[in-house]
């Protein structure tokens, strides 16, 4: 429910906040508003509250940040957890902060964390041939900003010393208490650090960062690196050895991305383009025959709400340590209204009726346009 930008009164409050308070002071305070409503109290000493001033204070929400990520995963354990603090009104409560409140507006971003089926992951991959599905997209589900609801880019757009828009990506700290790795974009469960791991559980921290690191591109420390933390950046996963010797048929590789827009007027997320293919190399995949191959885009993580769908094969062959041709398609996306596409959908894989591969299309947050 959205609340009206006028007609604003403490019983219409109440009603959205399912208190029976009438208090001002005590309705801005609830426990019940939803931080992530662009429009709500915050901690701010104009009498009238305005777009200018959300915008100027990030809609009253405070993303922890660091130089390090060691430095940043300390201060999210010192909040409990927590990446983002919400600044609510203390000194001046205003009623009308409540204009255009939205009780539905979703968490602004999530953790790659459905990406790991009963919270378990395997080290393996030490062949350079199955590198690929050790590596995990640290790429969770992301809020589009509306005129209601804060996206990835009203909070996490930074700008560096120079004025420029630092171009962010997606990180992961792995620790075990006393071993510890980071990695951007993908989590290398095929590096041989990630061996000290196995038979362990792990604590995993993800977050924004303007800087890379990959086994491909190792990373050095400059003075404008900045990390800046997830609103609920921790989950924990179980690390075994290896996944047991002929377990599986095929690897699913998939890369899907939104099409860039070809120029102003073009509205983003409309079109995901993909390639998908089925890799039988390795002890754990015997290879053999798979039916019924279908890509989808759905709202889910669990392919359930389809928007979108192809059919890539009524049957598929791949041969024990081979990997298949590579299966180019586009998926068209279903548009939320008037106003555009979302991008918090994802890239579903199904081969014997199953899900076997659900993950989000690639995007770069600095392609996110402003409202």
């Amino acid at each position: 429910m959205i609340l009206k930008d006028t007609g604003i009164t403490t019983t219409v409050v109440a009603s959205a906040l399912g208190t029976s308070s009438r208090n001002v002071s005590a309705l801005c305070k609830h426990a019940n508003v939803n931080p992530w409503s662009k429009w709500k109290p915050i901690a701010s000493e104009v009498d009238t509250m305005t777009l200018d001033e959300l915008v100027d204070k990030r809609y009253g929400l405070q993303v922890l940040e660091a130089d390090t990520p060691e430095q940043l995963v300390e201060e999210i354990k010192a909040n409990n957890n927590v990446g983002v603090i919400y600044n609510k009104a203390i000194k001046k409560c205003r009623l009308g902060d409540f204009r255009n409140y939205d009780t539905t507006a979703k968490k602004t971003v999530e953790t790659s964390e459905s990406l790991y089926p009963n919270n378990e992951m395997a080290i393996g991959g030490g062949d350079s041939n199955n590198h690929s599905r050790y590596e995990i997209p640290i790429d969770g589900l992301q809020i589009q900003s509306s005129p209601t609801t804060i996206g990835v880019e009203d909070l996490y757009r930074q700008r560096n010393p120079d004025g420029t828009t630092m171009t962010m990506r997606r990180g992961a700290y792995i620790t075990d208490g006393t071993n510890s790795v980071w990695f951007t974009d993908r989590i290398f469960w095929w590096d041989p650090r990630m061996k000290k791991f196995a038979g362990k559980t792990v604590d995993v921290y993800e977050f924004y960062t303007n800087v890379k690191n990959t086994p491909a591109d190792v990373y050095v420390q400059n003075i404008n690196d900045r990390f800046f933390a997830l609103p609920t950046p921790f989950f924990r996963l179980k690390v075994s050895d290896a996944e047991p010797p002929a377990s599986k048929i095929v690897a699913v590789i998939a890369t899907p991305a939104f099409r860039k827009r070809e120029n102003e007027y073009d509205k983003p997320f409309r079109i995901v383009d993909y390639t998908v293919m089925f890799d039988a190399r390795g002890d754990i995949y015997t290879g053999g025959k798979i039916r019924n191959v279908v890509v989808a885009l759905a709202t889910d993580a669990k392919g359930r709400s389809i928007i979108s769908q192809q059919k890539i094969a009524d049957f598929l062959d791949v041969k024990d340590e081979t990997i298949s041709e590579a299966f180019k398609g586009v998926l068209d996306n279903r548009p939320i209204d008037a106003s555009g596409f979302p991008m918090n959908i994802f890239f579903c894989v199904f081969y014997n009726d199953k899900l076997q591969l659900a993950t989000q299309p690639k995007i770069d947050i600095n392609d996110i346009p402003r409202d």
